[in-house]
């Protein structure tokens, strides 16, 4: 197994599975590094090249995902202020739909576009159902 080691002050060495350590370009934790060594020996894929490609996507995909949870939070933001606004209430859904689309939480679907499935047992074509959702005339025992 491969281990990790980094002097921490005064020569002695500190080693915790949380500790952060720098690594291609990369700040994983230490476990989490020597886990992705252990489990990639024997392969013929070497860190070194796991954690290059990882950079790169991290590299390339990093901006966009900040974007995507910065609009997650204003979603989620302006959701809550919509609830707590009317807290008490009975929610009007047709109200909720339009203020959903409005800070486009709902989108208009796509003209021409339809989706279609095949080849999908029988049990799982429509959604489950809790028994504690059925009516008792159709509770089974």
């Amino acid at each position: 197994m491969l281990r990790l080691s980094e002097s921490g002050r005064g020569g002695s060495d500190r080693s915790t599975p949380l500790e952060r350590v720098s690594i291609g370009g990369l700040r994983p934790t230490r476990g989490m590094a020597e886990f992705v060594a252990e489990l990639l020996a024997g392969t013929p894929q070497t860190p070194q090249a796991f954690r290059s490609g990882f950079a790169g996507i991290v590299r390339d995909l990093g901006p966009i995902n900040r974007a995507l949870l910065t609009e997650r939070d204003r979603l989620q933001s302006a959701i809550d202020k919509w609830h707590r606004d009317r807290r008490g209430r009975p929610i009007d859904l047709a109200a909720y739909e339009a203020f959903l689309r409005a800070i486009g939480y709902l989108l208009p679907e796509p003209a021409g576009v339809r989706a279609e499935t095949s080849g999908v047992d029988e049990s799982k074509r429509s959604p489950a159902r809790s028994s504690s959702c059925r009516s008792p005339t159709r509770a089974t025992r």
